[in-house]
């Protein structure tokens, strides 16, 4: 039976614990959780009672302990993009098999420095690029790599977030650009894959803009959304249809509301804040290697 640790308990590790405690029990065991927050350790530990689990509990600055007291096989990594690297890479040095949430890491330095050291084990990271295995995504592939539609030259791509997923990225940690490289990197992340994978090809250039048109203080004002506060939980205003209730939801506000003493961070943040640092509209030319062109884009 292999050993499992999960790094990050935040609303992401939950579909991977219970598969570890449920369906896969019999050949793999959740050994221990970490995450930089107690409260949320805490509660994940508490919820996985109801499957007679007992796990262990480490706070982020304790991971180096984690790795030697627990000696997993498999690491598997649910916190903030920013964070990813330096699991991947311990876990790395220690030889463990990774699986990490979906983007890889945030920027390009990151990147090489894991690539570097998976390298030096001669090891590779699964990164959970989840789009690849629903059925009709399956079934375009298996079109495409049977030439049913012969040779592709050029593909047209557009995502468009409704208004409850895509303004949740503006109220969390994802609306600063050094923590999640902005949607660009965080959500199309998923779609880059996902074309690249369709056409078993490779970008060689790529031409991309952003800019933020909806989700700021100008365009609150044109739409008369007055007494805004910094989060949901202590704002005034009678008329923003943004409004997110965190007692009314029991998972978010035992998650989050209920441990903010613990580091602060607040899950409610208004999604027309000044500090919002990501763009909501991205257009992008990419070419590949063998002559396809991608328009791609995405509204959030």
């Amino acid at each position: 039976m292999k050993k499992c640790v999960i790094i990050g308990v935040g609303g992401r590790h939950k579909m991977f614990r219970d598969a570890l405690v449920e369906k896969y029990s019999t050949k793999f065991q959740l050994v221990a959780l970490c995450d930089s927050n107690i409260g949320r350790l805490r509660f994940a530990e508490e919820s996985l009672k109801t499957s007679n689990v007992s796990v262990r509990l480490y706070l982020e600055k304790d991971f180096s302990k984690l790795l030697r007291t627990e000696n997993p096989d498999i690491v598997i990594v649910t916190s903030p993009d920013y964070t990813h690297h330096k699991y991947i890479i311990a876990a790395a040095r220690k030889g463990c098999q990774i699986i990490s949430e979906k983007p890889v890491t945030n920027n390009l330095e990151n990147l090489k420095r894991i690539v570097d050291e998976l390298g030096k084990k001669n090891l590779k990271a699964t990164i959970t690029h989840n789009y690849r295995y629903s059925p009709h995504r399956s079934q375009v592939k298996k079109l495409l790599m049977n030439g049913t539609i012969g040779t592709i030259k050029a593909i047209t791509f557009d995502w468009h977030l409704d208004r409850i997923h895509g303004a949740d990225y503006f109220r969390r940690w994802h609306r600063y650009k050094k923590n999640s490289g902005g949607l660009a990197v965080h959500k199309a992340t998923h779609h880059f894959d996902l074309i690249n994978w369709w056409l078993s090809d490779v970008p060689v250039s790529a031409y991309a803009t952003g800019s933020n048109h909806y989700y700021n203080p100008s365009n609150a004002d044109n739409l008369k959304i007055e007494n805004r506060g910094k989060r949901c939980t202590s704002c005034s205003s009678s008329n923003c249809t943004f409004r997110l209730d965190l007692s009314s939801i029991e998972n978010l506000r035992k998650l989050y509301s209920e441990n903010e003493e613990f580091d602060g961070y607040y899950r409610d943040q208004c999604v027309f804040d000044q500090d919002i640092e990501i763009e909501d509209m991205i257009r992008a030319e990419v070419r590949y290697s063998r002559g396809a062109v991608l328009n791609y884009g995405l509204v959030a």
